[in-house]
C-alpha cells in the first residue's frame, strides 16, 4: 500500500511539473526581461514622475533575452484613463536619433541578445496623467513589460516676438500694449496692460514704462540668472514671479532685462530685446521711440 501511494504521488508530481511548461516539450522556457536602466545618468526618469507640461522627458531602458532572441520593442500610452495607443515615434528620439516605426523591429544581432535604448520626447502641453508601457517580445512570442505614470503640471506657454511698446508722446493709438495679444494700443486704452511714459522736459524719450492699472497689475524684475529662453511652462512662470523683485513705477527699461507681469491671475514674462530711439519732434523726429519686446504667456 505504501508503494502504491508513493507511485500515485510521484505521478501527480510529474504531471504537475509538465503542466507548467511553456513550449509543450516538457522544458521550462525563460522569456525576455525589461526594466529601467540602473544609474541612467542625470535627467532620466526611472519610474512614476511629475513634470511640467511641455518639458523634455528622457527614459532609458535595458532589455535582456531569455532562451530566444529579442524581436520587437513597443511603446504604448494611455492618456487620462483612456485606452492604450501606439505612440507616434515620429515625435520621439530613439538613441538620440529621430524615431520611425513603433514597434521597433530589433535587427541588430547584438541587440537581439540584449539592448539598452534611450527615449526622449516632449511632455503633454496641458495638465493630465499618461501611463506609458514598454513591451519587449522575443521571436517565440514571449513578452515582458515595464510601465510608469507621467503626471504633467500646468500648461505649455506661447511666445510673441517683435512686439512694440511705443513712447506715449507718439500720435494717438500708441503708448500702450495689450500683453494678451501683443497689439499696440493707446497708453490709456482699457486693453493696455503696460503703458510707456512720454518725454523728459528736454523732449528726449524717458525710456520708462508702468502698469496701466496698478490696482490690478504688478511688475517684478526676474531674478539674476533667470533663463528666459528656457521658460516653457505656466508653473515656471508663476515661480518666476514669486522669485522676482517688485518694481516701483515708473520703471526704466533696460535692454535684455526680463520683467514678470501679473494681472489678476494671468502671468507674462516680458523681455526687452531692443530699444529704438528716434529724434524728438523739434529735431524732425516722430516720437515713435519704442521698446522691442518678446512676450511669453
Amino acid at each position: 500500500m505504501k508503494n502504491l501511494i508513493y507511485f500515485l504521488f510521484a505521478g501527480l508530481l510529474v504531471s504537475g511539473i509538465f503542466s507548467c511548461t511553456d513550449d509543450g516539450s516538457g522544458d521550462l522556457v525563460t522569456g525576455p526581461s525589461i526594466d529601467f536602466t540602473l544609474n541612467p545618468g542625470p535627467g532620466f526618469i526611472t519610474g512614476d514622475a511629475a513634470v511640467n507640461a511641455g518639458s523634455t522627458v528622457k527614459v532609458k531602458i535595458t532589455g535582456t533575452k531569455g532562451d530566444n532572441l529579442l524581436k520587437t520593442l513597443t511603446l504604448t500610452a494611455r492618456k487620462n484613463g483612456g485606452s492604450d495607443e501606439i505612440v507616434d515615434f515620429t515625435k520621439i528620439k530613439v538613441n538620440d536619433q529621430p524615431g520611425s516605426a513603433n514597434p521597433i523591429l530589433i535587427l541588430d544581432p547584438a541587440d537581439q541578445n540584449g539592448l539598452t535604448y534611450t527615449f526622449e520626447w516632449t511632455a503633454e502641453t496641458t495638465a493630465g496623467e499618461t501611463n506609458y508601457t514598454f513591451t519587449l517580445e522575443d521571436n517565440a512570442g514571449n513578452k515582458d513589460d515595464v510601465s510608469f505614470k507621467l503626471t504633467t503640471r500646468g500648461m505649455s506657454i506661447s511666445t510673441l516676438t517683435e512686439k512694440k511698446l511705443t513712447n506715449s508722446a507718439a500720435p494717438a493709438g500708441f503708448g500702450g500694449i495689450n500683453l494678451y495679444t501683443g497689439a499696440e494700443t493707446g497708453s490709456l486704452d482699457s486693453t493696455a496692460v503696460l503703458s510707456a511714459e512720454g518725454n523728459f522736459p528736454n523732449l528726449d524719450w524717458s525710456q520708462q514704462f508702468r502698469a496701466t492699472n496698478p490696482n490690478t497689475t504688478q511688475i517684478r524684475k526676474a531674478k539674476a540668472g533667470f533663463n528666459f529662453d528656457g521658460l516653457l511652462n505656466s508653473v515656471e512662470l508663476v515661480d518666476a514671479f514669486s522669485e522676482g523683485t517688485p518694481q516701483a513705477s515708473p520703471i526704466t527699461g533696460e535692454k535684455d532685462a526680463v520683467y514678470i507681469v501679473r494681472k489678476d491671475n494671468y502671468y507674462w514674462a516680458v523681455k526687452i530685446t531692443d530699444i529704438k530711439l528716434t529724434p524728438p519732434l523739434t529735431m524732425g523726429g516722430d516720437n515713435l521711440d519704442h521698446f522691442v519686446l518678446t512676450i511669453k504667456q
